[in-house]
């Protein structure tokens, strides 16, 4: 499961993730975690659809902030 791969992983010094910009790494031994979020997709959104509700969502919390004064 995925949580034990992280943690053999950072016991094997192979999980560099969060670092800071520059850490030097072994690419090939290094931990990488990929599929983990496919079973959260169940929906394929075009990107001007997908941007455009983020914009929607983001306006929508910030007019619920400016009525918090």
């Amino acid at each position: 499961t995925f949580p034990l791969q992280a943690i053999a992983s950072t016991q094997a010094n192979v999980n560099h993730l969060g670092h800071p910009s520059g850490t030097q790494v072994d690419t090939s031994r290094e931990f990488y975690p990929a599929g983990q979020g496919t079973g959260a997709v169940n929906e394929i959104v075009p990107a001007g659809k997908l941007v455009k509700q983020i914009v929607e969502q983001a306006e929508q919390i910030l007019r619920a902030l400016g009525n918090k004064k």
